[in-house]
């Protein structure tokens, strides 16, 4: 399948999505059918655009890919079968990973309850970033239970800095979440926009959550122009 068909597929899917009381008006169902071409052929792969140096190992060779609907800002949002798509039918990348931003009412140490922001991420979020724990060890593929990475910000401030805060649990939405290890000083995710205070695994994420955001790293080599001919798109590198 070509990204173009991914594309159009998440088009449709997304459609659905909103279609869900009958009064949804079907000339706007007509009318984004209609520009639908127009979104697909523009699909493109370009840089994640951060206002932050990305504490990661070499950031200058991540990549996100982008779509847009007419009318719209670029995005990065795709199904987790799109997800897929980019991960096994490609020649460029060394990986690619995917996470999908949340937010909880959370339960930690003897503070009071409180909202944090948190990610769902793949197994290989952390070590296709290149980053490593600061305390205990950080989601790997194998994950598959209800276990957490904290980030540095939040062991200190929930825990102040207790070492010995591996094995505790803190509760996410009225369920009990082991943490396995505390993220490095200074990691924060991938998006300006929002800053992380806790990381879990995809396979607990709920079935009715968001789809994921989707950022690659292109293989030692690979230069923009080769990645630019097998997505069809122009594509530009992080600036880190």
């Amino acid at each position: 399948m070509t990204s173009a068909e991914i594309v159009r597929r998440d088009f449709l899917h997304s459609v659905r999505a909103l279609a869900r009381t009958p009064a949804f008006s079907a000339v706007v169902v007509l009318s984004l059918a209609l520009a639908m071409g127009a979104n697909t052929a523009i699909f493109t792969l370009i840089n994640a655009v951060m206002l932050r140096p990305l504490p990661v190992r070499d950031p200058a060779r991540l990549v996100e890919p982008l779509h847009r609907y007419p009318g719209e800002p670029r995005l990065n949002g795709f199904s987790w079968q799109s997800f897929e798509h980019f991960r096994q039918d490609n020649h460029v990348f060394s990986g690619v990973i995917g996470f999908a931003p949340a937010r909880f009412s959370a339960r930690l140490a003897d503070t009071a309850e409180e909202v944090i922001s948190g990610e769902y991420v793949t197994g290989d979020y952390f070590a296709i970033l290149g980053i490593e724990a600061t305390r205990g060890r950080l989601i790997g593929p194998a994950d598959n239970r209800r276990i957490a990475v904290i980030s540095w910000t939040l062991w200190e401030r929930a825990f102040n800095g207790d070492a010995g805060v591996l094995g505790r649990s803190v509760v996410l939405d009225g369920l009990p979440v082991t943490i396995a290890g505390v993220a490095p000083r200074g990691f924060a995710g991938l998006q300006t926009w929002t800053q992380p205070d806790i990381w879990l695994p995809i396979s607990i994420q709920p079935a009715d959550h968001r789809s994921p955001v989707v950022v690659a790293r292109l293989k030692p080599g690979i230069s923009v122009a080769q990645a630019r001919a097998e997505n069809g798109g122009p594509v530009s590198l992080h600036a880190g």
